[in-house]
């Protein structure tokens, strides 16, 4: 099944006069997924990824890449429900070898997916990726932001992809796409890497705002923290929805943590809503409508024998190796827009 979470309130559902015009209503979907470690098999010399090889401490071999790239494949082909989203944007993905294959070598080589991919300094070679789809979406320009931790000795996290294009023919949408620093060590102690990378992000995020008159900007990502983080709230300086939207004011989608009956990563028994969409205010008041669902299909969940309930169906448990697809459920944020009444 599908959760969605309908939460813009209806004057933002109201489509702008003065931008976006087209002859006919326009949709565009944006889809992330952390898929949890999708390495080839084969050592890098350059990264420490041995532990997924065939050698290595978890096995990792070629029928079990082909086999989780396979159930890769299975959810970005459903998640859209009638075909796959415009733009996929994914985690822990590799290198660009694993994309090429995922887009060329399995049945979504039918839509013409290209890629946007950088190898980045993060020590395990683990990277953030985009699909798109050229019908729907033309790249103006991809860079990819160094997010540089600490100066001595130096320590990276993952790069964040900026893409600059043009949806539908219609206006320009800037995007960022992160993965920030895990809470790995406790939330507290691991804390100032995930604010470092929001500080990098919100001058980028600034220059572009500067401009002035409105600018459409997605963010998007695994943020390790959630909506009420310091990162998110206080450093990004991102708000929830609310009637007086201001385009240049960034509002995060993520529903709120009342009444939520999931998220996107479960740890010791505990439901966390790390992965999110945040948009500018002209972005809402563009769209006629703006849905963000977490995609909780039968498929993705197993149940939570330890601490009740139900958890994402992961690819490992610890080094024993499980057959799932990963420890998070995607995210979809889903647009449209519609031609003015003349």
């Amino acid at each position: 099944m599908i959760i969605k979470y309908w939460f813009v309130t209806l004057s933002l559902l109201i489509c702008s006069k003065d931008i976006f015009a087209q002859d006919g209503d326009q949709s565009f979907s944006i889809l992330f997924y952390n898929v949890e470690n999708l390495f080839d098999p084969y050592d890098d010399t350059l990264t420490e990824d041995d532990e997924f090889t065939a050698q290595g401490m978890r096995h990792w071999t070629s029928e079990k890449f082909i086999y989780k790239l396979n159930r890769l494949y299975k959810v970005l082909a459903v998640s859209g429900e009638w075909e796959p989203p415009d733009m996929i944007a994914m985690a822990e993905i590799e290198n660009r070898w694993i994309l090429e294959k995922l887009a060329k070598e399995t049945p979504l080589m039918k839509y013409g997916y290209r890629v946007i991919h950088r190898d980045s300094p993060d020590r395990r070679g683990i990277d953030l990726a985009v699909l798109y789809r050229e019908n729907s979406f033309d790249v103006l320009d991809d860079t990819f932001i160094t997010v540089k931790l600490t100066e001595n000795p130096a320590e990276y996290s993952r790069d964040i992809i900026y893409i600059k294009g043009v949806i539908h023919g219609f206006d320009t949408i800037h995007f960022f796409i992160n993965h920030w620093p895990s809470r790995y060590r406790g939330q507290i102690n691991s804390e100032w890497k995930r604010i470092r990378a929001a500080g990098i992000l919100s001058e980028k995020v600034s220059e572009i705002l500067a401009r002035g008159q409105g600018s459409g900007l997605i963010v998007l990502g695994d943020f390790n923290d959630e909506q009420a983080d310091n990162s998110l709230a206080t450093h990004l300086g991102t708000r929830m929805p609310d009637t007086d939207t201001l385009e240049n004011a960034l509002y995060n989608l993520a529903p709120s943590k009342e009444g939520l009956r999931n998220g996107t990563h479960k740890f010791q028994g505990r439901w966390y809503l790390f992965d999110q969409f945040i948009v500018t205010g002209k972005v809402l008041r563009s769209a006629c409508s703006c849905t963000f669902s977490i995609l909780d299909f039968d498929f993705l969940l197993e149940e939570d024998v330890q601490y009740t309930g139900l958890k994402p169906f992961r690819t490992y448990n610890g080094y024993r190796y499980h057959g799932g697809f990963s420890d998070h459920l995607p995210v979809l944020l889903e647009l449209k827009f519609c031609h003015p009444e003349p």
